[in-house]
């Protein structure tokens, strides 16, 4: 009797684990489409993010925020943008942190770093 149930409970345990490992998967995922779709909307208009944008959309069943925010480093010719990307899974959540660097002159636009952050 004992060994049929520690072996549900590790059944379970395991199954939920598996379980919480995909929620976070699917939550970093839409994290990662997050920061990928503020590099395009950044790409496609230098003045994005002069104020600080913030806006949310559905990746399948999940969601993420974006907010981006930009600064103009003169002295080095450069925007530098910082996007923050919160993907959420049910009651996970992942965030990235991006920093972009676009040149004035050309435009080029450079990731400079993406690191995952933690979420209070």
């Amino acid at each position: 009797m004992q060994v049929a149930i520690a072996g549900s409970v590790v059944g379970y345990l395991s199954t939920s684990s598996r379980f919480s490992e995909r929620l976070s998967a699917r939550a970093m995922a839409a994290a990662s489409a997050g920061l990928r779709d503020a590099q395009i909307r950044i790409s496609r208009d230098r003045t994005y993010g002069e104020l600080s944008d913030t806006y949310s959309f559905a990746v399948g069943s999940d969601t993420v925020e974006v907010t981006v925010s930009r600064v103009a480093d003169d002295s080095n010719g450069v925007y530098i943008y910082t996007v923050s990307s919160i993907g959420s899974a049910l009651a996970r959540q992942k965030r990235l942190v991006g920093t972009i660097f676009i040149n004035q002159a050309n435009g080029l636009l450079e990731l400079k770093s993406v690191e995952e952050e933690t979420i209070n």
